[in-house]
């Protein structure tokens, strides 16, 4: 975010373990967009909002919400509405963010669609550069024998069209790719060199009406081809990622820790090794609870060891996990 300032902060406390929390945030936030099928193209607004509390952890958070009640708030106060169209409907996804090995943290990500309106490239770049490859087209009416006149007429369009796209270059996104409207505009461009190299060589009636028709085809699959991309092609594509969005997305394997105070035994056994020893506890086999305090008191019949001393600061053990086949060895403290 550019720009994140707290407007409200509210935490209320809800039953015995939870907790309410409010936050009203104003900020500027910055989205990569794809520009592939510029200016038809659609975009997905994202805001992450994410906990520092540990899955893992002592207090984990889950992120609830409903989907009623989860709106935009002003949408006809849109500021970009004349340049992007917004889809209202705001979409919900809950992801789990890995930074290091076995600790995931949630994330809750909404997201919001917004479209292009691309009539003013439409209008002021896309006509333009259609009226120049029909202009070039008039070439033909001179005489074949005419070359001076020819290349005279079709080196004006060639220079009218390049300077014209270089004056509405700034109106472009100025990125590494071609986008749709590029290769539009290149294509024009081509079509009017190719008129020109038929000026400059071509010197027989019949192949001259030839090469009409033949630039009239390259000029009608140019147009047909833009309007494929522009009206069915991108649309498919969009809705397809959006399904992609839409999709449920199979969460991640819980990774083994070497010591997991969550997991580490049946919450009865669990209980009753804190409550008889009041130190530290680890895992070993399949939910059995032991714990190594260096006496050789031998094990009880619920698979803890007999009662170890207790000292002022507690005592300290050491956890082995061969439940995965491995040796895992650590100190926890509860």
């Amino acid at each position: 975010a550019l720009k994140l300032e707290f407007a409200e902060r509210k935490v209320t406390k809800m039953g015995a373990d939870d907790l309410h929390m409010i936050l009203r945030v104003d900020g500027t936030f910055l989205q990569h967009f794809q520009l592939h099928d510029f200016p038809y193209d659609s975009q997905t607004l994202q805001v992450h909002l994410s906990s520092h509390c540990a899955n893992e952890g002592v207090a984990p958070v889950r992120f609830k919400w409903s989907p009623f009640t989860v709106k935009l708030q002003r949408p006809t106060h849109f500021a970009l509405k004349d340049v992007w169209e917004l889809d209202k409907p705001v979409r919900l996804d809950l992801e789990t963010l890995s930074p290091s090995p076995g600790r995931t943290y949630p994330v809750l990500k909404a997201c919001v669609e917004v479209t292009r309106k691309p009539t003013y490239h439409l209008v002021n770049v896309v006509f333009p550069m259609a009226c120049f490859v029909l202009m070039g087209c008039c070439q033909f009416a001179h005489e074949t024998t005419n070359v001076e006149g020819r290349l005279e007429y079709m080196g004006a369009i060639v220079l009218t069209s390049t300077a014209y796209k270089m004056s509405v270059s700034g109106s472009i996104p100025m990125i590494a790719y071609v986008t749709l409207l590029d290769k539009y505009v290149l294509a024009c461009i081509m079509i009017c060199i190719l008129l020109v190299f038929e000026a400059a060589f071509v010197r027989d009636a019949y192949a001259d009406s030839v090469a009409l028709v033949a630039a009239i085809g390259l000029f009608v699959a140019l147009q047909a081809a833009f309007c494929y991309q522009a009206y069915l092609a991108v649309p498919r594509r969009a809705e397809k990622r959006r399904r992609a969005g839409h999709a449920p997305r199979p969460r991640p394997a819980p990774r083994q820790s070497a010591v997991s105070p969550r997991r580490v035994a049946p919450a009865g056994i669990r209980a009753e090794a804190l409550q008889r020893l009041g130190g530290f506890v680890s895992l070993r086999g399949r939910g059995l609870v032991d714990i190594e305090s260096g006496d050789s008191d031998p094990p009880g019949e619920d698979g803890v060891d007999g009662e170890a001393p207790r000292s002022k600061k507690g005592a300290t053990a050491v956890a082995r996990d061969r439940s995965m086949g491995h040796d895992a060895m650590g100190v926890a403290c509860l």
